[in-house]
């Protein structure tokens, strides 16, 4: 959980109305101020408040003025407004320009008036909230921003040092007599001449190209590989590069899980051997 705070301001020009305020609200973190002025000195050099409570009618600068000021400098705080009778149409018209949250009329009931500060509490609580979680998801967006040119640089050294890698990095799972490729490294088209798009759609492609000679031991390779306690495995045979020529290939490959249907994923490195 996180604090927030619950200080709530009275201002009014009026010292004795000001500590019957005090008063009636001494369950709470109060504090008084004798005029607009003072509120806000109060507001800058104490913030934030959680609540002001206000009277209109104050010389040189009314509740509404003060207000507004307010909600400028600190709109999560929550205004409150004390009226006169005689002030209710001004009140009424500042709460529905949603310039106020509340008012109370002089003289008001200490039960009102507590229950008024609660709710205010509770809706300062829900905006400081709300506006902790919205920055929370901005800094993570912000995080995932990062991460994310983070990963495409690392992406793009990655690239370049497979396209001038000697070996075909590979990832595949070994289906029957076959195997499936997932991915290949882009340097395959420089060491095999295969474009590597057309490859990873076909799943016989590469053992296809293997020699029919050389094909039983890669089988027994990957048999080994999949019935043994080691993880790794490599195997020496001859395949056909793009330009239909025997290409000798030193393929060293590990065991990396098993699929829920049985079959074997691996990751390897084809090796042209000069």
């Amino acid at each position: 959980m996180f604090d927030v705070s619950q200080k709530v301001l009275v201002v009014d020009d009026d010292e004795d109305t000001r500590r019957l305020l005090a008063h009636h609200l001494s369950d709470y973190q109060v504090e008084t101020a004798g005029s607009g002025a003072e509120a806000l000195a109060l507001i800058q050099d104490s913030g934030p408040w959680a609540v002001v409570v206000s009277d209109y009618m104050m010389p040189e600068m009314d509740g509404i003025t003060l207000l507004q000021e307010l909600s400028e400098r600190e709109p999560e705080t929550v205004p409150i407004m004390l009226t006169a009778h005689g002030d209710l149409e001004v009140a009424v018209r500042a709460l529905h320009e949603g310039r106020i949250f509340r008012f109370l009329t002089k003289p008001w009931q200490d039960h009102q008036l507590r229950l008024c500060v609660d709710q205010a509490l509770s809706q300062y609580r829900a905006q400081v909230s709300e506006q902790l979680l919205l920055d929370r998801l901005q800094q993570q967006n912000q995080d995932l921003s990062r991460r994310l040119e983070e990963m495409k640089a690392l992406r793009r050294r990655l690239q370049q040092w497979a396209d001038f890698s000697p070996v075909v990095i590979y990832e595949a799972v070994v289906d029957g007599e076959a195997y499936r490729n997932d991915y290949v490294s882009s340097n395959l088209e420089r060491l095999f001449g295969f474009d590597r798009i057309a490859f990873v759609g076909d799943p016989g492609f590469w053992t296809g190209r293997v020699h029919p000679d050389d094909l039983p031991r890669l089988h027994e390779a990957f048999s080994r590989l999949r019935s043994e306690d080691s993880a790794r495995g490599e195997c020496r045979y001859r395949a056909r590069g793009g330009d239909e020529q025997w290409v000798e290939v030193l393929d060293r490959f590990r065991r990396d899980s098993m699929t829920p249907s049985g079959r074997m994923r691996i990751t390897g490195a084809w090796q042209p051997v000069a």
